[in-house]
């Protein structure tokens, strides 16, 4: 077989190929659609409302994460009372103590 021949028979080769799996392609997808049993006796029967099932993820995620995020905001919150009441506690009684001390002088 010289090289002609060869490319010609690989190039057969690939089409058929090809061929091939476009009419797989398309008969798995025949049979998702009208939900009928492959050569293995198994349906599938594919949900045509993936859109709604995506949105429907993404809202608990949402959900989910809001829930988390607001979580950690509250904790942020209180713990920064906490500091600030430890700081501003301090300093009023910094400031009750010299106002004693210029009463006093």
């Amino acid at each position: 077989m010289d090289q002609t021949e060869t490319s010609l028979a690989a190039s057969l080769a690939g089409s058929r190929a090809e061929r091939e799996l476009d009419q797989f392609v398309e008969r798995r997808h025949t049979q998702r659609v009208t939900g009928a049993e492959d050569v293995y006796g198994e349906k599938h029967v594919e949900d045509y409302d993936l859109e709604a099932q995506w949105k429907k993820l993404a809202e608990e995620h949402r959900a989910d994460r809001g829930e988390a995020v607001g979580k950690l905001w509250c904790r942020y919150h209180l713990r920064q009372a906490a500091r600030l009441r430890t700081t501003l506690g301090e300093l009023v009684e910094h400031h009750e103590k010299e106002a004693r001390r210029w009463q006093g002088a």
